[in-house]
């Protein structure tokens, strides 16, 4: 079945909720690195919602508005800028070897079957600094306009070689399929999936002449933030509501979340900032204020309060509603701080940064890699 992502055709990318929005790219000695955006539809998404709710019977009414929870999470889900370079109609370059992106296009459709035209996108470069040039090229279909995607394989090329890395949907940029972060020790090569409702991000690198897959490759929405310093994966949850009746439980409310991440030199990869259990008097006194007084005073619960090593303060609290069969709906949210900056960050309104506004709804785990 093709995975199609109802996205609007400039709303996807590196995914940055409103805390995000306005994400600014860094400078990078290769293209500049672009940040995923996970702009949904907001009508296509409403209906998906709906019909989820659908679905779950057992939700009630406080859980049956899902799909108006989602519209209104996706009108606050900002778009970022693609900025990388195109030197030639359907090839992305970083190098000046125009010969090897030629002779790699040429290579990687043959070995697909198919023609020339068809090897629309490559992304060539001296990726492991070892004086041979590499190339990533996409064969496939030609962009679909509606969802912004196309279908084919990624390959990879070298002088020697010319082997399939990966195959399916993913989604076109302006310029292509392919982004590049650059950490200053090494270079990660990026193309997104394409699925309903998350875009998560491929991450290779080159070794010895190989291709390599990041450990944080696949999980989530791939991008750099412009509140903070290092890296973001956005991970996409259906955690917002949840249901409890006759000891089972359901879940729905579509949620998404960033999580914190640095390049780690040692390890050669990527690396989260994991949290870290800390008590109400740590939190209060990063935040200065009662933050947990005031969100008990709204009628939620304290559920957890952790700390991340890059600066992030952050607790999930929730707000029980009893029904008269017995079940009852616990709705969750969260809070973020960001010490560094003072402030809490923005997910829904840049111009208001208050506890309530950095709320992505559901709950943030203190690690997705742990």
């Amino acid at each position: 079945m093709k995975k199609k992502y109802l996205f609007l055709l400039s709303l996807i990318g590196a995914v940055t909720i409103s805390a995000c929005s306005a994400t600014e790219t860094k400078e990078q000695s290769a293209p500049s690195i672009t940040e995923e955006t996970k702009s949904v539809d907001e009508e296509a998404a409403a209906d998906e919602e709906t019909a989820e709710n659908t679905e779950d019977s057992s939700a009630k009414e406080e859980i049956s508005s899902e799909a108006e929870d989602a519209e209104q999470t996706t009108e606050n889900i900002e778009t970022t800028k693609e900025t990388e370079e195109s030197t030639e109609e359907g090839t992305q370059k970083l190098s000046e070897d125009d010969d090897f992106a030629a002779e790699a296009r040429e290579r990687a459709a043959k070995e697909a079957g198919s023609s020339i035209e068809d090897a629309r996108y490559c992304l060539s470069d001296d990726f492991d600094g070892d004086g041979e040039t590499e190339a990533f090229v996409f064969v496939g279909s030609e962009v679909d306009d509606e969802w912004s995607s196309c279908d084919g394989d990624i390959w990879y090329v070298t002088r020697d070689k010319c082997e399939n890395v990966r195959n399916g949907s993913f989604y076109a940029y302006d310029e292509g399929v392919f982004r590049v972060f650059d950490t200053g020790s090494k270079k990660f090569i990026a193309f997104s999936d394409v699925y309903a409702t998350a875009a998560p991000t491929n991450l290779y690198y080159v070794e010895n002449g190989e291709p390599k897959e990041s450990i944080v490759s696949g999980i989530g929405s791939f991008f750099v933030p412009d509140y903070i310093d290092g890296y973001c994966i956005n991970l996409d949850s259906y955690d917002n509501l949840g249901h409890y009746e006759n000891g089972e439980e359901s879940f729905v409310g579509h949620t998404w979340k960033n999580y914190y991440f640095y390049y780690d030199e040692t390890l050669g990869d990527f690396k989260e900032y994991v949290g870290h259990d800390i008590t109400e008097d740590e939190l209060n006194a990063a935040c200065n204020m009662d933050l947990t007084g005031e969100i008990r005073s709204e009628g939620y619960e304290i559920d957890s309060m952790f700390k991340r090593d890059n600066g992030i303060y952050q607790v999930n609290y929730s707000v029980r509603t009893d029904n008269e069969d017995g079940s009852y709906d616990v709705e969750y949210g969260n809070a973020t701080y960001n010490a560094g900056a003072g402030e809490f960050i923005k997910v829904w309104d840049p111009e208001k940064s208050d506890w309530k506004s950095s709320d992505y709804g559901g709950t943030i785990l203190k690690s997705i890699t742990e």
